[in-house]
């Protein structure tokens, strides 16, 4: 089981996967069905194929797994509450927001039953009922559950917190969507600095947050302000994945669409080969990764570059 998590934590999930198996069919022979490591075995597998898109494949493991923890726990438990929590994120992913309400609801209700109100687990439910709400545009039940997750993080962390960043990126998220740039623009600082603080300049979250505060800027015209946080979004992507990640792939892409609606707002072509050239080194990456989809996205916007620049 052990070297089957450090296979999947890397991300090695063909690795993992007969590890899994194996421990789950050994726990099985030991302790019948209804054993907590059993449970275990089964949400870990079930993990890993949500992990790959394997969702119905997935689905079943953690049914099995929630029953037998409701059957040796019963309902008020953690780990109940954490099968829950999983299967409805498994029907999110499917679209099944119907089936996923009550489960997060139910997991929200075990958690603050087991802990009380300010504890990170019932934090973290708050937040996935959240975007639950807001994938379905009920961004007026969404808001009130971001703020109650923020301010339990900070209550039981502090400012400094990498929880507090994520529940500021969540709320600011909510108010991009509904157009409350205002608003959106001092959490997003908020998050990016706390990154900053926590983890120096090179760290995935603070290119994430340099990312998120320049489609912010993008999306008002603030074209100075957002080009230059997506060149360092796109340098520590670089230092940290290295020249020929995906992740590097997509900022080119990024800074070549942003350059293009640049050039249509302001009606200026002299941003034309920057945002060519961000586009062709996208391109070359995507061709490299065998990504298909993003070698059709920028297929598209090199096209339309052809059409509204001049040679």
């Amino acid at each position: 089981m052990v070297i089957g998590n450090l296979y999947y934590s890397n991300g090695c999930y063909r690795e993992a996967e007969p590890l899994y198996k194996q421990a789950l069919e050994i726990f099985r022979k030991i302790y019948g069905e209804y054993h907590p490591d059993v449970a275990a075995s089964l949400n870990n597998l079930a993990l890993l194929y949500y992990e790959e898109g394997k969702y119905n494949e997935a689905e079943p493991l953690h049914k099995q797994a929630l029953e037998i923890r409701r059957k040796i726990y019963g309902e008020y438990h953690p780990d109940v509450a954490t099968s829950l929590n999983n299967l409805a994120a498994l029907y999110y992913e499917k679209g099944r927001y119907d089936e996923a309400e009550p489960l997060l609801k139910q997991a929200l209700e075990i958690r603050r039953k087991i802990y009380g109100e300010y504890h990170p687990s019932v934090a973290t439910s708050l937040n996935n009922l959240a975007e639950l709400y807001k994938e379905e545009g009920k961004y007026a039940e969404a808001e009130p559950l971001y703020k109650q997750a923020l301010e339990i993080f900070r209550k039981i962390y502090g400012e400094y917190h990498p929880s507090v960043a994520t529940s500021l990126n969540n709320l600011a998220a909510l108010y991009y969507e509904k157009g409350r740039y205002d608003e959106a623009e001092p959490l997003l600082k908020q998050a990016l600095e706390i990154r900053r603080k926590i983890y120096g300049e090179y760290h995935p979250d603070v290119a994430q947050s340099l990312n998120n505060l320049a489609a912010l800027y993008a999306k008002e015209g603030k074209f100075d302000e957002a080009e230059p946080l997506l060149k360092q979004a796109l340098e520590i992507n670089k230092k940290i994945y290295g020249e020929n990640d995906f992740r590097v792939a997509i900022i080119f892409f990024e800074l070549g669409t942003l350059l293009i609606v640049r050039i249509i707002k302001e009606k200026n072509p002299i941003y034309c080969n920057e945002a060519r050239n961000y586009l062709t080194k996208a391109r070359e990456l995507s061709l490299r990764l065998n990504n298909k989809e993003l070698t059709e996205k920028t297929d598209y916007y090199l096209k339309m570059i052809d059409e509204i620049c001049p040679k």
